[in-house]
């Protein structure tokens, strides 16, 4: 989904989903009436069909968040943020749980300017392992998660939830924009 509008007043410019369906044809309507579809599941279907994900769907942040987990990074380690490099195979693993880079790519050496140019997931997972999880969320409080925008237009609220007991799953996973 992508969504193009003015920030000044939510004038909506312009919105696109794909995949996209024919309204002419609705499957769910279509659908073999031999089967044990009963009423209500046709309905779910069919509402879910109808909805307009670009504006009814919460997404993750995604690689945006990236920001977030350098800029926190930076302001734990002021003097040798600079020095960090993680040698990126593709992948990132810590305990059972491991992230990838899109693809698999291995990116190979990185500091934080190419690993922000190449949003390599493996080194964010990594430099999100070092961070102090409080801190970390008192930052995106500053960057207003956790609270209602401060404007007239309609928003939802974002959220950041990483404590100190969530595990290296959670941890590598926000670090990347994927978590809760």
């Amino acid at each position: 989904s992508i969504l193009i509008m003015n920030p000044q007043n939510g004038e909506i410019y312009a919105m696109a989903n794909v995949p996209e369906f024919n309204l002419n044809e609705p499957f769910v309507l279509n659908y073999d009436a031999g089967t044990d579809m009963d009423a209500a599941k046709k309905q779910e279907l069919l509402n879910q069909m109808w909805r307009n994900p670009c504006i009814n769907d919460t997404y993750e942040p995604g690689s945006t968040f990236k920001m977030l987990t350098v800029l926190e990074y930076m302001k734990e380690n002021p003097n040798t943020w600079q020095d960090y490099v993680y040698n990126c195979n593709g992948s990132y693993q810590n305990g059972d749980y491991t992230i990838k880079c899109y693809h698999g790519t291995a990116h190979g050496a990185q500091n934080l300017i190419q690993a922000f140019a190449n949003s390599c997931n493996a080194f964010y997972a990594s430099l999100g392992m070092e961070l102090d999880i409080d801190q970390f969320g008192q930052l995106c409080n500053k960057m207003l998660f956790n609270t209602s925008l401060p404007t007239d237009l309609q928003a939802s609220k974002s959220s950041f939830v990483l404590g100190k007991s969530d595990g290296s799953s959670a941890i590598m996973a926000t670090s990347i924009g994927q978590g809760q």
